[in-house]
C-alpha cells in the first residue's frame, strides 16, 4: 500500500499532482482510485445535429439546455462518449411541459451511474471546483438555465453555456 506525505510529513489530502497526474486523497491520506474528473467538453444545444429535433415541448435548440449541460460533463469530465441528444433520450419523459427540470437533471445524471450532490454553501462550491469537480449552476433568466463550470484558479471558474454562449460568454470566468 502506498502512502503519500507532504514536505511537512503529514498525509496529503484532496487533489494532488504527482508526476504530472491528478490523484485524489482522503482526509487520512487514503488514495482513492476513482478518476479525477476533467474539463467539460463544450456542446451547443443549437448544434445542427440535434437542434431541430423535438425535446419536451419544443425543438432541442430551444429546450435542450439540461441534456446539453449533462452531456458536456459526461463527455469531458467523465470520458463517457455521449451527445446532448443521447442524454435527452435517456430521460424518457420529462417532469415539465417545456424543457427539463432540476429533478430531470438528477435523473439524467443517475442514468449514467453517477450521483449528484446539492451544494448549499459557497465553501462547498469552491472546494468542489478546486478539487476538479464540475459544478452546475442554475441561473435565473426568467426561467432557470443550467451552465456547467469547472476549475477554481485564484477564485475564477470557467463557464460553459449551452445556449451558444448567449448568457455566459465561452471564456467567461466567474469569481467564486
Amino acid at each position: 500500500m502506498n502512502y503519500y506525505v507532504g514536505r511537512d510529513g503529514r498525509a496529503v489530502q484532496g487533489l494532488q499532482m504527482i508526476n504530472n497526474k491528478k490523484y485524489y486523497f482522503g482526509n487520512d491520506g487514503t488514495f482513492y482510485s476513482r478518476a479525477v474528473p476533467g474539463k467539460p467538453t463544450y456542446f451547443s444545444q443549437w448544434d445542427g445535429r440535434w437542434s431541430g429535433t423535438w425535446f419536451n415541448g419544443g425543438t432541442f435548440g430551444a429546450t435542450g439546455c439540461v441534456p446539453s449541460t449533462i452531456a458536456m460533463i459526461m463527455n469531458g469530465s467523465y470520458g463517457i462518449n455521449t451527445t446532448p441528444r443521447d442524454v435527452a433520450d435517456r430521460l424518457g419523459g420529462a417532469s415539465m411541459l417545456y424543457g427539463a427540470s432540476g429533478r430531470d437533471l438528477v435523473r439524467m445524471v443517475n442514468s449514467f451511474g453517477y450521483a449528484t450532490r446539492n451544494l448549499t454553501t459557497p465553501a462547498q462550491v469552491k472546494d468542489d471546483l478546486r478539487d476538479g469537480y464540475p459544478v452546475i449552476f442554475l441561473i435565473n433568466l426568467g426561467i432557470g438555465h443550467p451552465v456547467a463550470s469547472y476549475g477554481n484558479i485564484d477564485g475564477n471558474t470557467e463557464v460553459f453555456d449551452s445556449y451558444n454562449h448567449q448568457f455566459c460568454n465561452g471564456g467567461t470566468q466567474w469569481m467564486v
